[in-house]
């Protein structure tokens, strides 16, 4: 799934270690925003099949590799 981790023969490095863990995982998990607008100041370089929920608005969104689509609303 390409989420790397350190190896018992690496040198201990803690900021790497989790730095890469939490950059494999982010595009993966289904983020929370209050509005379309603190997602979008966020994710400034969204990937395609990343998810976000709006709060305010209470929509889940995905992002289709050029916009945010709805996929589904909540009342």
């Amino acid at each position: 799934q390409g989420v790397p981790w350190l190896e018992n023969s690496d040198k201990p490095d803690l900021r790497a270690g989790t730095k890469g863990i939490v950059d494999a995982l982010t595009p993966r998990s289904n983020m929370r925003f209050e509005t379309a607008a603190e997602r979008n100041a966020v994710l400034t370089s969204p990937e395609a099949g990343m998810e976000a929920f709006l709060r305010t608005e209470k929509l889940k969104t995905i992002y289709d590799g050029s916009s945010w689509v709805v996929a589904a609303a909540g009342s």
